[in-house]
């Protein structure tokens, strides 16, 4: 397998030349090489510096110059190379090859294969690459993949809304086990402006279950997250706020006004109803998630300006001779103790995570006009692993069922939405 950076593909289509040389950087055990350094014709070599290249783990491997050739050759060649390939990389003849070059043909060694790299321009600008391995008895095509700086995300936008979700701004509240799932999956899903606030460091008992791994250990949770995020997705834009959101809700509070939507993944019970409080007061949809009852049960809940707030939901629970379940995530089930197990997996987390970007990036998209996106409701409760002799509606039996209700309107002596 050959990477060639887009960089250097420019580059040589840019020159007018024929034919000249490239550098590699290979690892043999992975049988992969990088096109690190290119030439016009007998000129300088001039290294490719495409942005990923940086990042590739082939960076520190020695380079060997001028190992093979370039040449501009005949559109035809390129078919013959797919065609090639398509039969299981069958060799042809080093004469197809050397009759398709323009100029500058160079006998391979006698007792070694060449890397040979083609290169047509056709109509309308876009260029035609393909890689030979050339013996003086054969020529065998080669994988070759023409690599760019841009954004993965970009080659979703012919079937998803990239440009709506790349103009929304999301804040993420809580960048542990389910927040770091949640950023990772808005990310994917092309939102174009993160806020992740959190105050805490990754530590060694957080790897079971968070997307950040050693190397990390120590770091504040949101340089961390942002780094890993970045590093895959270029083009998001994110903010870094290493705050707690109780004790600085004044700085807060500017953060959700210039909001879409706000997330909220945090332990605790307090930590929630300021999320809440705070989104409500600014107008903005939240959307909050934890699991309940030591991980036995995931929920999402999506509040909007219009609706009841959570304190209004647990209050109806209540009134229907049900129960309120978040005292208990005032008892960290990341740490265990002896009277509650660790029993939140890393799996269960992150479905509850996933599916709580789902429900954010489908409230956005709703208020867009894609109605397509409409969630069945505003609540969801997801088995993790059951415990069927709660009272309803968390009452779930099975592992994976999804339950979906509504929130409610306000209720006229919530103090959240009373004064909202």
């Amino acid at each position: 397998m050959v990477l060639l950076p887009a960089d250097g593909a420019a580059r040589i289509e840019s020159w007018g030349a024929s034919w000249g040389f490239i550098d590699i950087r290979r690892d043999s055990a992975e049988d992969l090489l990088v096109i690190s350094g290119i030439s016009q014709k007998e000129a300088l070599r001039l290294p490719t510096q495409s942005a990923w290249q940086s990042d590739h783990f082939l960076r520190q491997a020695d380079q060997t110059p001028r190992v093979g050739p370039w040449y501009e050759v005949d559109a035809t060649l390129h078919e013959v190379h797919r065609q090639a390939m398509l039969r299981g990389g069958l060799s042809v003849s080093p004469d197809l090859l050397r009759q398709a070059v323009q100029n500058g043909w160079r006998f391979p060694p006698v007792d070694a294969q060449m890397p040979v790299l083609t290169w047509s321009p056709v109509q309308g600008g876009v260029a035609l690459w393909s890689m030979w391995w050339i013996s003086r008895d054969a020529a065998t095509p080669g994988a070759l993949e023409v690599v760019t700086d841009a954004s993965p995300l970009t080659d979703l936008a012919d079937a998803w809304p990239v440009d709506d979700l790349g103009a929304a701004s999301v804040v993420i509240v809580g960048l542990g086990s389910i927040g770091s799932v949640v950023a990772e999956t808005l990310a994917s899903y092309a939102v174009g402006h993160l806020t992740l606030v959190d105050p805490d460091r990754l530590l060694r008992h957080n790897l079971v279950r968070h997307r950040l791994g050693r190397r990390d250990i120590g770091r504040l949770k949101v340089n961390a997250m942002a780094d890993l995020l970045q590093d895959r997705y270029p083009d998001v834009q994110i903010a870094r706020h290493p705050i707690n959101i109780i004790y600085d809700a004044d700085l807060m509070r500017p953060l959700f006004a210039h909001a879409d939507l706000v997330i909220g993944a945090t332990d605790g019970v307090a930590s929630r109803r300021v999320i809440n409080h705070l989104a409500r007061r600014a107008q903005v949809p939240a959307v909050l998630a934890c699991v309940l009852e030591d991980g036995a049960l995931g929920e999402v809940v999506r509040v909007r300006p219009g609706t009841g707030c959570l304190l209004c939901f647990r209050a109806k629970l209540e009134a229907d001779g049900s129960m309120d379940p978040e005292p208990d995530l005032d008892q960290d089930y990341s740490l265990g103790s002896p009277h509650l197990p660790m029993t939140a997996v890393a799996g269960d987390l992150a479905t509850v995570g996933t599916l709580a970007g789902k429900v954010a990036v489908a409230t956005l998209l709703e208020r867009r006009g894609r109605w397509a996106q409409r969630l069945p409701g505003d609540v969801a409760l997801i088995g993790l692993q059951p415990v069927p002799d709660l009272p309803a509606p968390f009452d779930l039996e099975r592992a994976g069922e999804v339950r979906w209700s509504h929130i409610g309107p306000s209720s006229i002596d919530c103090p959240t939405c009373a004064a909202a």
